[in-house]
């Protein structure tokens, strides 16, 4: 959780960091998922929780350790076939991993996998092809990797099996 919210709001709690939360999708259960850059967290709420407005408290919360190490600016999200979280963390040049058993309560869990691959540079965006290959977009040069799901089981610096660039992406 971010200094600043700690500061202003003197406590920890389930709320997302409002900073400037994006990013959401749905997992296998259709309930809400959305990462905050400042904060370094991932909010997830049940789905009856955004049937009507005002203040909201997470259902699951996951932050960083304070080293900047699992979640560090976390981007894009997406969930591979087997419910699992995979994050773009924008700082640290990574995409990380959260089982789906580690999304069942708050804490500042490790990912099972790490991937820093030569290739991100601010990656961004996320997403799984219908083979459960991973897409990831980096946010400062355009570039577009993909990853298959075989490179995806463990950490490592994986050489994307297919990388695209140019000026019009």
């Amino acid at each position: 959780m971010s200094e600043c919210r700690e500061r202003c709001n003197g406590s920890r709690d389930q709320r997302l960091d409002s900073h400037r939360p994006r990013h959401q999708c749905a997992d296998d259960t259709s309930a809400p998922t959305c990462t905050s850059k400042n904060g370094d967290q991932i909010a997830k709420f049940t789905a009856g929780e955004l049937t009507s407005g005002g203040s909201k408290s997470a259902d699951i919360l996951l932050s960083d350790d304070g080293g900047c190490t699992n979640l560090c600016s976390p981007g894009e999200i997406a969930f591979d076939q087997g419910g699992n979280l995979w994050v773009t963390n924008e700082d640290a040049n990574t995409v990380v991993e959260y089982a789906k058993d580690q999304l069942t309560s708050s804490g500042k869990p490790a990912p099972t996998v790490t991937l820093s691959s030569a290739v991100f540079d601010a990656p961004w965006g996320a997403v799984f092809d219908t083979s459960g290959n991973l897409v990831v977009m980096n946010y400062s040069d355009g570039t577009i990797a993909k990853f298959t799901s075989q490179q995806l089981k463990a950490s490592g610096a994986p050489v994307p099996e297919v990388s695209v660039t140019g000026s019009n992406i």
